[in-house]
């Protein structure tokens, strides 16, 4: 492939340069951003006095300009006092979760004021906290809460937990305690959060007429629609300890078993007049549509868009420049929040995204066969290996060990999930009743099956292998990746050999 093919390769590291300045030095914002304003300007200019050599330079620089200054402009502080008694106006962000006596969640602080007095002034704010809400309140996503508390730093010792809860924008925790709930909004605001509850609500119903027991009904429902509020707690530690944990968080494993799911649905569509661009439009509606009901978290959101990014690829005839299509959702999602590129689930997410364009057709042709549902069989295998290989340096790095227990049965999950989600989707639109001994039966002995993986793998001994690795070591491993990615992917040289017809 030739290096105008992959315009994105050019982007990605004055971006990534721009976006690491911004974490190590701190100019004010509007100073970041005369820079941007006269690089562009340098770039125009020399664009149109056709010395193109230069206006590349300087849009090189202009990219590591733009990147810096959204670093600058997006880095987060806490204006909330912390360690006061305050009074808070909030609207819940996810569906809680219970852990002992508290229902975890996370909230957008609109307004804050001290405690205790009620002349005080409120001062107007944007910021994330932490929020433990006691088993006595009833909320859900979206609901507007007035609630008085301690505010308290996330995390006082710079660990890398705290770091990565202030990319987030998370500066402050709170506990709701009995007796300090002020009042509960209605949905007054139609905001996005209150369609997507409605949408989550709503698919949680229906899986709530299904027949399955508890545990499978919890990890359906987690997995399909994001709420984990039904998994048994030692349900969730032994996905944990077995290293599935990351298949009951909807991410873009999940939607991009939705994207293949529709796509197969409108396969037929383009023969039609105009087919192809109702197939696609229809396909980016949808895959919005399910990132909605999954809750609109920042995982669904950004898997969405790398969705997106990938149909508008199928659209064009491009879809085998997938490293391209990859490259170009990461840009344009960095550049709506350079935060992102310091969170595990965004690294992670490219780095198995990555790993599979490089890797699964050179493995997936040693395995192929001539009957197509071995096929299908071997596909998902190959690409629960790689995906789980392409991920293992990152998580080592961040956890210390090595997931041999998620290595072993992410072949076997991967499947399960494909099932899971698919099926659980379909099951969600719809819900006809002669139809549910059908999905009742396909979703529990799915869900059945994965759940004894994790308890199976969550039991062994050799579940996780204690490793340090240092940066420099991840470095060295991803280079090596690369290495091989370029060897496997070569162009393969045509035989010089004459035809010769079988006789």
């Amino acid at each position: 492939m030739r290096p105008i093919d992959r315009p994105f390769l050019k982007v990605v590291i004055p971006a990534m340069a721009g976006m690491v300045a911004a974490r190590a030095v701190s100019v004010p914002a509007a100073m970041a951003i005369a820079g941007l304003v006269a690089l562009f300007a340098c770039t125009v200019i020399f664009y149109r006095r056709q010395q193109f050599g230069k206006a590349q330079i300087y849009l090189w620089f202009a990219v590591f300009a733009f990147f810096f200054a959204a670093g600058t402009v997006t880095h987060s502080h806490s204006t909330i006092p912390q360690g006061e008694r305050v009074e808070l106006v909030a609207q819940i962000v996810e569906n809680p979760y219970q852990q002992g006596r508290w229902q975890r969640t996370t909230a957008n602080v609109g307004y804050f004021r001290p405690a205790g007095d009620p002349d005080a002034q409120w001062t107007r704010t944007r910021e994330r906290i932490q929020l433990y809400i006691d088993t006595c309140y009833t909320v859900t996503t979206g609901r507007q809460i007035a609630f008085r508390g301690w505010l308290n730093a996330v995390d006082t010792t710079g660990s890398s937990y705290g770091r990565l809860m202030q990319l987030r924008g998370q500066h402050g925790r709170l506990y709701l305690t009995p007796g300090n709930l002020i009042a509960i909004a209605p949905h007054t605001s139609r905001t996005p959060a209150y369609y997507s509850s409605r949408l989550q609500n709503t698919a949680i119903e229906r899986f709530g007429r299904l027949r399955l027991s508890p545990d499978q009904s919890g990890v359906v429902t987690a997995m399909v629609v994001g709420d984990k509020r039904g998994i048994d707690r030692d349900v969730r530690r032994s996905y944990t300890l077995s290293g599935a944990a990351h298949l009951l968080a909807v991410s873009g494993l999940h939607v991009g078993i939705v994207f293949i799911l529709i796509n197969l649905v409108l396969y037929l569509l383009p023969v039609l007049p105009r087919g192809h661009i109702y197939k696609n439009v229809a396909a980016i509606i949808v895959v919005w549509l399910y990132a909605a009901m999954a809750g609109l978290a920042p995982s669904v959101i950004r898997a969405a868009m790398m969705a997106s990014f990938a149909q508008v690829a199928l659209a064009s005839g491009t879809t085998r420049n997938a490293l391209n299509i990859m490259l170009g959702s990461a840009v344009v999602m960095l550049a709506l929040n350079p935060n992102w590129w310091g969170d595990p689930s965004f690294m992670l997410s490219y780095a198995a995204v990555l790993a599979l364009s490089a890797f699964f057709w050179p493995l997936f042709r040693l395995v192929r066969s001539r009957w197509k549902l071995l096929n299908v069989f071997s596909s998902v295998m190959v690409v629960g290996l790689v995906a789980s290989l392409g991920t293992a340096p990152l998580v080592i790095w961040w956890f210390g060990a090595f997931p041999a227990a998620g290595i072993v049965i992410n072949p076997v999950v991967m499947l399960t999930a494909h099932i899971i989600v698919m099926f659980g989707v379909l099951w969600v639109v719809l819900p006809l009743p002669f139809l549910n001994p059908l999905f009742s039966w396909v979703l529990g002995k799915a869900a059945a099956l994965q759940n004894g993986a994790a308890e199976w793998c969550a039991s062994m001994s050799w579940q996780s292998i204690p490793i340090e690795l240092p940066q420099w070591g991840v470095v060295t491993i991803y280079v090596g990746y690369i290495a091989l990615a370029v060897w496997v992917n070569r162009p393969q040289a045509k035989s010089t050999r004459p035809f010769t017809r079988l006789e």
